[in-house]
């Protein structure tokens, strides 16, 4: 059951939501700076607008989703499963290619640093 309550967290913050600004803690400002030199590196120029464009605006869905992730690996979930709810939600390829190609490229630099700076301790799970 608590997996499926962290499933569920994860599929919130991973869905379009209006999140109120709040301050940012040290980490927090650490992971949005290292998440802003990895998308710096995505040599698809469009993936990395997109990616640019969303963190400017709401950095607080990174810093959200990666919150999920570690919450989900607390409740004995695998980073397969989270990576297949992430699959899940990305817009179609066929669709919208460059959303996809953002979305791909979002979930590996947000859970990367998730395991870096909110749950080290799960970082051997990968």
């Amino acid at each position: 059951m608590k997996k499926l309550l962290a499933v569920s967290a994860l599929l919130s913050v991973l869905a379009p939501s209006v999140a109120l600004a709040k301050p940012m803690s040290q980490i927090d400002k650490l992971f949005i700076s290292d998440y802003h030199s990895l998308i710096a590196n995505i040599s698809d120029v469009n993936v990395r607008q997109i990616l640019k464009s969303s963190a400017q605006r709401h950095p607080e869905h990174s810093i959200e989703q990666a919150k999920a992730v570690c919450k989900l690996l607390q409740v004995g979930g695998s980073m397969d499963e989270v990576r297949q709810v992430e699959m899940e939600n990305l817009p179609s390829s066929d669709d919208e290619p460059d959303l996809y190609n953002a979305g791909v490229e979002d979930s590996a630099i947000v859970n990367t640093l998730a395991l870096e700076h909110f749950c080290p301790q799960f970082k051997g799970r990968e």
